[in-house]
Parts: structure tokens; sequence; C-alpha cells
């Protein structure tokens, strides 16, 4: 009986854990998105104050510098609290220029913030 409860108990954590997202994948998932041009699917990631933003960079035609094949690769992370940064970089141009990426926690879900 002991075993059985202890193992729903860990069914029910690992549960909430895969439901919340997490810093690294909401960074990697926006930059991406964002990077290829997919801006509606990268406000998804991200606060209303920031897609606002994403809206108003538009309007200004900063979208010249979309980039359809481009990748993050997710390499150093930090959480504190309801707050958190990610790391970014291009794993095929090591030499590129490191992206940091802030987040915060709003209802249990991960959004950046900019």
């Amino acid at each position: 009986m002991k075993n059985l409860l202890q193992l729903s108990s860990l069914l029910v954590l690992l549960l909430f854990v895969s439901c919340n997202s997490n810093p690294k994948s909401v960074a990697q998932n926006f930059a991406e998105n964002l990077a290829k041009g997919n801006t509606e699917k990268a406000k998804k990631y991200a606060t209303e104050a920031t897609g606002s933003m994403i809206d108003m960079a538009l309007k200004m035609g900063l979208s010249e510098h979309i980039t359809p094949d481009f990748t993050y690769k997710a390499y150093k992370d930090s959480i504190v609290n309801n707050k958190a940064w990610v790391k970014l970089r291009d794993p095929k141009n090591p030499d590129a220029q490191i992206q940091v990426i802030y987040l915060i926690n709003v209802d249990g879900k991960w959004l950046v913030q900019m």
C-alpha cells in the first residue's frame, strides 16, 4: 500500500512537471520563430507586452532580418523564483553573438519578457 501511494505521488508530480513549460524550451522556440519570421507563433511564447513590442517592430519595418533555416541552442540558464534567463547561441556558428532571453513565470507558464 505504501509503495502504491509513493508511485501515485510520483506520477502526479511527473504529470505536473511535464505540463509546465521550461525556460530553455520557451526561449529557444521564441527565438527561432522570431528569427524565421513566424511572429504570431513567437508571440505565443511571450508576454503581452513583448508581443506588442514585436508588433511595433514589424510596423517599423524591422522584419528584414528573417532567416528561415536559423536554429538556436540553449546552453545555459538560471531560474530564481518566478524569473529566469537563458543563453542561446547558433550551433552552426560558435563565434556568433550569444543571445540572452529573459523570462517570467505567469500562472505556471514561462513567457519571454522583453
